[in-house]
C-alpha cells in the first residue's frame, strides 16, 4: 500500500526489502531494522534528498542496511556524515552519494564499531560513486 518512506522504514521488519517507486524523497531517514532499500524497478531513478536541512540517512548500531541503486544527495550537517551516518553495518551497491557536506565524512561517517562495505575496498560489493565537496568517508578503519 502507498505510504511515506519514513513510514515504510519504521514498519519494515528485519530482512524486508523496501522497494521505492522512481522519484525524489526529501527528508531525513532513520533505518532502525536490517533492510534493503532499492528501486522497485531495477535501474529506476530513486533519489533520497536531504534538502540541505540535515543528514539524509542514519543507520543505528545493530542494523544491517543495504542501499542498492539509490542516489543520496544534499545532506548537510555540522556533525558527522552528511549523506549517511553509519553506526551499524552498511552495504552500498550501485549507488551515488553526491553533494553532501559535514564536519567529517561528507558522504559517509562510519562509526567506531560500524562496518561499511564499498566496492573500491572489496570485490564482494558493487560500484558506488562518490562526488562530494568534503571528505567522502570518515572512520575508514572498518571499511571492506
Amino acid at each position: 500500500y502507498p505510504c511515506t518512506l519514513a513510514t515504510a522504514l519504521s514498519e519494515a521488519a528485519s530482512g524486508n526489502t523496501v522497494d521505492l517507486a522512481g522519484g525524489t524523497y526529501t527528508g531525513q531517514f532513520t533505518v532502525t531494522t536490517s533492510v534493503t532499500i532499492e528501486p522497485e524497478t531495477p535501474g529506476g531513478a530513486v533519489t533520497l534528498d536531504g534538502g540541505g536541512a540535515g543528514r539524509v540517512v542514519t543507520v543505528p548500531s545493530g542494523s544491517t542496511v543495504t542501499i542498492d541503486g539509490i542516489s543520496i544527495v544534499d545532506g548537510r550537517t555540522v556533525a558527522l556524515g552528511g549523506g549517511i551516518e553509519n553506526s551499524g553495518t552498511l552495504n552500498v551497491e550501485n549507488s551515488t552519494i553526491s553533494g553532501n557536506t559535514s564536519g567529517n565524512g561528507g558522504g559517509i561517517d562510519n562509526g567506531a564499531s560500524a562496518c561499511t562495505c564499498l566496492p573500491k575496498y572489496s570485490a564482494s560489493c558493487a560500484n558506488p560513486e562518490f562526488t562530494v565537496s568534503t571528505a567522502a568517508i570518515c572512520g575508514s578503519d572498518n571499511i571492506r
